[in-house]
């Protein structure tokens, strides 16, 4: 597979390119770095999911939306060789993993050491994958576009690869601390991007779209999320205040993103997290009131005081104003997204079984072409990917959707409540809180269809296997001479 990419590459190249040797040792030097270190294509996929944008940005100072590890390699080609090359239906990332698998069997086979962990969560992340493959037929067989299709059903099947990866890679507590570190230090360096485009390239002025790319912000709330989990657990202390050095220019950088979507996903991933560490933490309850109740005095003053006011500072109290009280630009974004329901459940309600299946425009009942200039794909990729999952699969897929979201949270709280100490305790609070935004940004912003929101959410749901757990029947160890407070309270 790397031969034919690098040969299609050198081929569309005209005459000879300077760049032709860089591609071929790097070409020849990944086989041999995934051989040699298996775990390098995990690590290199948890850096790219959160360092890579999907889609490349106009802006003046572009840096890692150039990077073309989720292009197609026919895009890449053309943009870089300038040809019209259309050789290969593949991505850069899905080549890494038919990669990273080969080498993995081969070397499996070669050790004589074939075995495949699926982890506690692969029975009910496969089931509705086998609907999510019915619906990609289902959609085919019906006329839907087979290369569209393919967009659409990648990022399901991304999620059980991610699972499946980290379950097999990330398994010991030491490659849990490198997916941490490497978590923590390219979300920072996207913040650092971010603040530099905010006040060096646009002087301080937030367009409408924001710096940056619509997904970032699960990102930076990501962060968020680990930060608080680590604070109220009271794991790694030396981390915790790095990541309080780096907080400042996090915010910024999510303040400059300018999505409504963020806020959402934090207004109701922090209570949750909350909640959750009050229950399955007695020892830390007090620690979680205080924080509690810091966070509603200070909701409470900067609400009143920024919601009639404008400017970065200002945003999240405009996104909480505009469920109840939309500006004309937020009045505009909800009819456009209540138009898109609209045809949405037309379209569930002329297959409601067997869904509409992948490929095929939506049933028109809300005239939306008007945005067809800004959005190619508004008659087929809407907003709200929640109903998208139900139109697509059918009410049965959408049952089986929710039983492996349910799974993935009731497994997440058996781990809180099981965990051996506050560092398992802190990931497994982590991971449920990607979880639940992961279920936010699809309900409000295409979260199920971005390819690296669900990369990352597949990736903590494979680190749930990998958690050490005591027997919740037996009491926990001593710790210094002091009985450890229980954590075995049914959540």
């Amino acid at each position: 597979m790397w031969s034919l990419l690098v040969a299609a590459i050198l081929g569309a190249s005209f005459g000879f390119s300077p760049v032709a040797p860089l591609v071929l040792l790097t070409a020849a030097a990944i086989p041999l770095l995934f051989w040699r270190f298996p775990r390098a294509c995990l690590y290199t996929l948890v850096a790219s999911v959160c360092l890579f944008e999907a889609y490349p940005l106009v802006q003046p100072d572009s840096l890692t939306d150039r990077v073309p590890i989720f292009w197609n390699i026919n895009t890449i080609v053309q943009t870089y060789a300038h040809s019209d090359f259309h050789g290969i239906p593949l991505n850069l990332l899905e080549i890494l993993l038919l990669t990273a698998g080969f080498f993995s069997m081969v070397q499996a086979v070669y050790m004589r050491r074939v075995k495949v962990a699926v982890g506690p969560l692969a029975a009910v992340i496969s089931f509705f994958t086998a609907f999510v493959l019915l619906g990609w037929v289902n959609g085919l067989s019906t006329g839907g576009d087979f290369n569209f299709s393919l967009l659409e059903i990648r990022p399901p099947l991304y999620f059980l690869f991610a699972y499946l990866m980290m379950t097999n890679l990330g398994r010991d507590e030491a490659a849990r601390r490198v997916i941490v570190h490497l978590l923590i230090g390219c979300i920072a360096f996207k913040a650092v991007l971010y603040t530099y485009r905010l006040y060096g390239t646009m002087h301080g002025v937030i367009p409408d779209q924001g710096v940056g790319s619509h997904e970032e912000v699960f990102f930076f709330n990501a962060f968020f999320m680990l930060l608080l989990s680590l604070g109220l657990t009271g794991a790694q202390p030396r981390l915790r205040k790095a990541m309080w050095l780096l907080l400042p220019v996090i915010v910024t950088a999510h303040l400059a993103c300018n999505r409504r979507s963020g806020v959402a996903e934090l207004i109701i991933a922090l209570p949750v997290l909350m909640v959750l560490g009050y229950f399955a933490i007695p020892s830390r309850r007090k620690v979680i009131g205080i924080v509690g109740v810091i966070m509603s005095i200070i909701l409470s003053i900067y609400y009143p005081l920024y919601r009639n006011k404008s400017g970065m500072w200002a945003q999240p109290a405009q996104a909480i104003k505009s469920a109840f009280e939309p500006d004309a630009r937020d009045a505009s974004s909800d009819a456009y997204r209540n138009g898109e329901n609209q045809n949405l459940m037309a379209t569930i309600k002329s297959a409601p079984v067997q869904g509409f299946g992948f490929g095929k425009r939506m049933i028109v009942v809300a005239d939306l072409s008007y945005a067809a200039n800004l959005w190619e794909f508004w008659d087929r990729l809407p907003h709200n990917t929640l109903l998208w999952v139900w139109m697509r699969t059918g009410t049965i897929g959408f049952f089986a959707f929710w039983l492996m979201i349910s799974a993935i949270l009731i497994h997440g709280c058996h781990c809180l409540r099981d965990a051996l100490g506050p560092k398992e305790q802190s990931m497994a609070m982590f991971i449920i809180s990607i979880v639940v935004m992961w279920l936010v940004a699809g309900a409000f912003d295409m979260g199920f269809t971005q390819v690296r929101p669900v990369l990352l959410s597949g990736f903590a749901a494979g680190l749930l296997g990998s958690l050490a757990r005591r027997n919740p029947d037996q009491e926990p160890a001593p710790s210094n001479g002091k009985r450890l407070a229980t954590t075995a309270r049914t959540l």
